[in-house]
């Protein structure tokens, strides 16, 4: 683990610092999902949570997760807490906040 860890950082040191990628320092897992890397390494969190997975923000799985979230959370509720809902679970949306946002535009419920 901890040499895939070091190969991914020293990849990651070529990251443009303008990436949305860059600050997160991410990895591969072994189950090659992309994880984000060590911004909560000694918090006192299970693993999925200290290594949120990383997701586009623009794809249909986000898409996805985030009707899944919003309508499951005490009947369609807000930005704010679908997007909070989305990082407990273990997922970090890039811009996230403004793919939240835009996927609940599309929302048929009233707010």
């Amino acid at each position: 683990m901890f040499q895939n860890r070091q190969n991914a950082h020293n990849r990651n040191e070529k990251l443009k610092q303008t990436s949305s990628l860059f600050r997160l320092d991410p990895f591969l897992d072994e189950r090659e999902l992309l994880r984000a890397g060590d911004h909560l390494q000694k918090a006192a969190l299970a693993y999925e949570m200290k290594h949120t997975v990383v997701m586009p923000k623009k794809s249909h799985v986000t898409a996805l997760l985030i009707r899944q979230y919003h309508s499951q959370e005490q009947g369609h509720q807000g930005c704010g807490i679908t997007h909070n809902a989305l990082r407990q679970a273990g997922y970090w949306i890039i811009n996230g906040r403004s793919s939240v946002s835009h996927q609940l535009r599309k929302c048929n419920m009233v707010h």
